[in-house]
């Protein structure tokens, strides 16, 4: 909102010359850091809303707001996402509205070349979000001590995929055999076997 607004002062200072937006883009360029824990926590975040709305009330509070609005929490997590793209377009047809070497091409291509920067860069790192995900959801199913916890979800090691197995006390095809449910999650490196606490 603040961008927009610093925008529109900006177009309305120097209608119909179009000019500012350049440097009105270097300004809040320093603003584009924040895109790095965003972009670390987005597919968690998208990940934990999905789990949510397997809650009735949480859901029907989400499809409420959604008519409301008209538009939905899982597109507005998108949205920032979404800003950077729209803005290289944005600032690359207003360039060519300029000649080379008229100071604000200059300064909408320096723009232009942060927002380039700032795309490459998120799309680097959704690709190391997704592995981010899971290992944030693997931290918040286990129960284990925080050294152990350290080891398996806090290093940069890469998760691979993961199955439910069964623990057999006795032989498997035996009707009175007692069975605990359980998880292997695979790494690159590692192997983690979980099972279900006892219940004492």
């Amino acid at each position: 909102q603040t961008t927009l607004h610093m925008f529109y002062n900006t177009l309305e200072d120097n209608w119909p010359r179009v000019e500012g937006i350049g440097d009105s883009f270097l300004q809040v360029s320093n603003n584009f850091k924040f895109y790095g824990p965003y972009v670390n926590n987005f597919k968690y975040a998208r990940e934990v809303l999905f789990r949510c709305q397997s809650d009735e009330k949480f859901n029907a509070f989400l499809n409420e707001r959604t008519e409301s609005l008209n538009t939905d929490l899982n597109m507005l997590l998108s949205l920032p996402l979404n800003h950077i793209s729209g803005y290289n377009t944005f600032l690359r047809k207003l360039m060519n509205t300029f000649e080379v070497g008229d100071s604000e091409y200059d300064a909408l291509f320096s723009a232009m070349s942060v927002v380039d920067e700032t795309s490459k860069f998120i799309g680097n790192s959704l690709a190391q979000a997704e592995n981010l995900a899971h290992m944030l959801r693997i931290k918040h199913n286990f129960e284990l001590t925080a050294d152990v916890l350290k080891i398996v979800v806090e290093t940069k090691r890469e998760y691979i995929n993961e199955t439910y197995i069964e623990f057999c006390k006795g032989f498997a095809d035996n009707e009175n055999v007692k069975k605990k449910q359980g998880i292997i999650y695979l790494f690159n490196d590692i192997c983690v076997i979980s099972k279900q606490p006892s219940q004492n």
